[in-house]
């Protein structure tokens, strides 16, 4: 069993398994999944005592863009905070005469 996420589909047949009261390690060894990939799938995606393929699956891709936008964040603090904490060993300070308005500050 390789890991990948759960398709659509197999939502879908995790709903009709469901119905027709088969257990979860039964669905999962059908869907070629792990075990704890069936029972996570339906409790994170359980309201009211009822499991919900197509509420499952735009939940799944929200998370799935979510967690990319916060790794790009990441991504991105990490590389603006080395160039903005830590500048050149030969970078040297500019000071501007801003005119005589600003000389008694």
């Amino acid at each position: 069993m390789a890991h990948s996420q759960l398709t659509l589909a197999q939502r879908y047949k995790i709903y009709a398994y469901l119905q027709a009261n088969i257990s979860k390690s039964r669905i999962a060894t059908l869907l070629n999944v792990h075990r704890s990939t069936v029972y996570r799938e339906i409790k994170r995606n359980t309201v009211q005592g009822k499991y919900h393929p197509e509420k499952a699956h735009q939940a799944f891709k929200e998370r799935k863009h979510n967690a990319k936008s916060q790794l790009l964040c990441a991504r991105l603090e990490s590389v603006t905070g080395k160039l903005i904490l830590q500048p050149a060993k030969d970078t040297k300070t500019i000071t501007i005469d801003n005119g005589k308005e600003f000389s008694n500050h």
